[in-house]
């Protein structure tokens, strides 16, 4: 059955209105970009179907323009919704806000979305918009079932309606790759017209290149009409007849450019949310994990372990590829640079270098990572040059290639690797390219393990986020993906599962980061004050005097016995004399009592340096005594052992600390 499209033709350039009709059933579609006409549809959508959102039906479907470079996508153009007869075509390029029904609609627990291949969909409206989809079924996964498959068939969405409703209908690729991110056709050409009503002077070209632009301005166009709406005693929401608005649409259009900026910031007494949403997403990065994990993937095991030899293992360990743009801009205005702290849902964490290489999985052997020889000394130009570059910095696309271009893990690859690890994930900046300083001395043979990467990386981070919030730049430098980390690793959640005791850029995947993400926002969001967060990290690069007291007892605990037991096995087991058996365990004891001693000084001096940074950081904390008494316990049975005199052989029943016995049998 053929497929007829009805253009309804309206005379507005907010939307569109059309009706389909195929397999004798027909679908009205909405086209927009205003968030009014989509506030209107979910409106509609939820009266309409009021008696039964507990288990409301929602087709979902998004499509983005297809990039054919490797390593960039773009993001999401238009998103799809459809229940009954009913459908939006919501073109979120063009919008100049997410309006807070949007979210509501997609987070709704009651609501089942569904689709093919839904999963990716939704992962990328997370990514590009942070918009979350709380419940979703993927219509392979029904189909599956509904057939007694086993596993779910890899159908498209036209298989599937040949397969499960009989019916056929054509997909052609002129339509599946074509440009999901232009403007829709109908409402461009009323663009057009009334561009060239206005006297335009470049026809179609200018009136394409208004459209693009028109984006700028829209938020300005609505603070105008809150403006004339309460001059003519209208009520703040009040539902202005088609008459209003084109008077008010009229007057818009006799401002020259200079008036129309002046309405371009949100008024008094407004919500503000137009330039909050607008500003949510005017920030640019180059740190892409995506890229790096790609790239890693395809290295072969022996370039894996020279990553690994130069102290960069966990690096290309990488497990988390994405960064949730929502998430990483609350990060950024929550991060302080100048006093190195950043506020998680209420609570002021100290961050440092420390914790820089702790999510990482990077170390500060020593040396300082300075780049003091500019880029226009001969040098450092040759040096570029021979890595590829244009003789100030490498191109990072470059850098991608020649690691898989490099037939083994010599130390040119490991400097390679160094530089795209710097331009991707360490220290991106605005420039696709890396500058040919850091060659200065990763060439030299020995000297990429001895330097502080994390310093390094931490005071890259903090100069990127400081510029970036004097509005010097566009671009955050920096790593973002360590913001990112640093907050999945700090909130105090047990529905969310990973391995402690590896580092978070290992232990944090996709999966994991999904869940966090999900679970927050069912908490309140990324500032709710509901989440618990941890008040210190964990630092993996330095030892506590803690944690070595505490490794410290459990060892001079279980050294005395073992020691004793396994020499006067030995002992027994030789059949030595009287006099070589006492001198030998003479001199074991008098070595346990001398650690027994080191131990119990060691102990002192670490406690009394620990309670002299407890009283700079806080109240002192309660400790567990129990590990000096337990080594104060053993030391006595060593010397009440060592009065008793030597261990008589022929005694087959000689009693060992704690009780316990051994016999000839055993040894």
């Amino acid at each position: 059955m053929s497929i007829t499209i009805t253009d309804y033709e309206l005379d507005c350039n907010t939307h569109d209105l059309y009706r389909v009709d195929f397999f004798n059933d027909y679908i009205k579609i909405l086209v927009t970009h205003t968030p009014s006409k989509l506030r209107s549809w979910i409106q509609k959508i939820k009266y309409l179907h009021r008696y039964r959102l507990h288990k409301l039906i929602v087709g979902l479907d998004v499509e983005w323009r297809p990039s054919f470079t490797k390593g960039i996508t773009n993001p999401v153009a238009t998103l799809q919704l459809c229940v009954g007869h009913s459908c939006l075509i919501f073109q979120l390029r063009y919008a100049p806000r997410l309006p807070k029904c949007l979210f509501d609609f997609l987070g709704d627990p009651r609501f089942t979305f569904v689709g093919v291949g839904i999963g990716e969909d939704v992962r990328k409206l997370m990514d590009d918009y942070g918009l979350v989809v709380a419940n979703f079924v993927d219509l392979r996964v029904l189909e599956a079932r509904g057939y007694g498959w086993s596993m779910p068939q890899n159908l498209s969405l036209k298989d599937m309606a040949e397969e499960v409703l009989g019916q056929e209908f054509q997909k052609p690729k002129t339509i599946t790759t074509s440009h999901w991110d232009k403007p829709c056709a109908s409402l461009l050409r009323k663009s057009i017209m009334e561009a060239q009503k206005r006297g335009s002077a470049k026809g179609k070209h200018k009136a394409e290149s208004t459209m693009q632009q028109t984006r700028v301005g829209r938020d300005a166009f609505f603070n105008f009409m809150k403006k004339e709406r309460h001059e003519m005693g209208k009520v703040a929401n009040a539902k202005l007849d088609h008459k209003v608005q084109e008077e008010i649409s009229n007057k818009w259009r006799k401002l020259n450019t200079a008036e129309k900026a002046t309405y371009g910031s949100a008024l008094e007494g407004s919500s503000g949310q137009v330039n909050d949403s607008v500003n949510e997403m005017s920030w640019i990065t180059r740190c892409s994990p995506d890229r790096f994990h790609r790239t890693v993937e395809k290295l072969s095991e022996e370039k894996r372990l020279a990553i690994k030899a130069v102290g960069f293992g966990n690096v290309s360990s990488l497990s988390c590829t994405r960064l949730h743009r929502q998430l990483c801009h609350f990060l950024i205005q929550k991060f302080n640079p100048d006093t190195s702290s950043i506020e998680l849902h209420g609570n002021v964490i100290r961050i440092s270098a420390n914790e820089f290489g702790s999510a990482m999985g990077l170390k500060n052997p020593g040396e300082d990572v300075q780049l003091e020889r500019p880029v226009e000394d001969e040098k450092v130009k040759q040096l570029v040059k021979s890595f590829g570059g244009n003789g100030k910095r490498v191109l990072v696309k470059g850098l991608a290639e020649q690691l898989e271009k490099c037939e083994n893990g010599n130390e040119d690859f490991k400097v390679r690797f160094v530089m795209f690890a710097l331009g991707t994930i360490l220290c991106p900046t605005s420039s696709p390219s890396v500058t040919g300083k850091y060659l200065t001395f990763l060439t030299i043979l020995g000297k990429i393990k001895t330097k502080n990467w994390a310093d390094h990386g931490f005071n890259f981070l903090c100069e990127g986020v400081r510029s970036f919030k004097a509005k010097k730049v566009a671009y955050v430098n920096g790593s973002l993906l360590f913001l990112q980390l640093l907050y999945f690793d700090s909130i105090v959640h047990g529905g969310v599962y990973v391995d402690k005791s590896l580092d978070p850029i290992v232990s944090w995947d996709n999966n994991s980061v999904w869940k966090m993400i999900r679970w927050v926002i069912k908490q309140g969001g990324f500032d709710s004050p509901t989440v618990q967060v941890v008040s210190q990290h964990r630092r993996t690069n330095e030892v506590s005097g803690v944690n070595v007291e505490r490794i410290v007892q459990q060892v001079s605990i279980s050294l005395a016995p073992v020691i004793q037991a396994e020499v006067k096995r030995s002992i027994e087991g030789l059949a030595l004399g009287q006099i070589i058996q006492a001198e030998v365990q003479r001199s074991v004891l008098e070595l346990t009592d001398k650690v027994m001693s080191e131990v119990r000084s060691f102990m002192k001096d670490a406690r009394h340096e620990d309670v002299n940074q407890t009283k700079e950081d806080g109240p002192p904390k309660i400790r567990d005594e129990g590990g000096e008494n337990a080594v104060k316990k053993k030391g006595e049975e060593s010397r009440k052992l060592k009065e008793k005199g030597p261990v008589h052989v022929n005694n087959p029943w000689t009693p060992l600390p704690d009780g316990q016995t051994f016999s000839e049998a055993e040894v």
